[in-house]
C-alpha cells in the first residue's frame, strides 16, 4: 500500500509536466486503475498493518485506519476456533504429550508452545508499540 501510494503522487500530473510526460502519466494511470481494479485491497491493508514500518497506516485517509484494524481483529477472532478445533482433532489421533523435562521448565514462558491466539490485548499492544 505504501509503495503504490508513492508512485500514485509521484505520477500525478502537474502544469510543469512536458506534453509527452503528461500522455506517459495519464496512460500510467489508465494502466494502474485496471491493475488495482483487480487486487484484494483489504488483503494488502492487513499486511500493511501488519508490518511494524507502516502500521500507524499514514497511506490511508484516517476514516478508514480504524476499520482495517476492525478487520484485522475479526479475522484473528474467526481465527482461534477453528484453530482450536484443528488442535483439538489433532490432539485426539495422538497419545498423550510427554512430560516435560526440568530444565526446560526453568527456561520460562519463551520455549512453551504457543497455543494460544493472539488475543485483543496482543493486538492493542502491536499497535501501541
Amino acid at each position: 500500500m505504501p509503495a503504490s501510494r508513492h508512485v500514485e503522487c509521484v505520477m500525478n500530473v502537474t502544469d510543469d509536466d512536458p506534453a509527452y510526460v503528461l500522455k506517459f502519466k495519464n496512460a500510467f494511470h489508465s494502466d494502474l486503475a485496471e491493475r488495482r481494479a483487480d487486487t484484494n485491497d483489504t488483503w494488502f491493508k492487513v499486511a500493511t498493518a501488519l508490518d511494524p514500518r507502516f502500521k500507524d497506516l499514514k497511506c490511508l485517509p484516517r476514516r478508514k485506519r480504524q476499520q482495517v484494524w476492525t478487520t484485522l481483529e475479526n479475522m484473528l477472532q474467526t481465527a482461534v476456533p477453528r484453530r482450536a478445533a484443528a488442535l483439538q482433532r489433532s490432539t485426539e489421533d495422538y497419545e498423550p504429550a510427554k512430560k516435560k523435562k526440568r530444565n526446560t521448565l526453568l527456561l520460562g514462558s519463551d520455549y512453551d508452545s504457543e497455543e494460544d491466539g493472539m488475543e485483543s490485548g496482543e493486538l492493542q499492544r502491536f499497535r501501541a508499540d
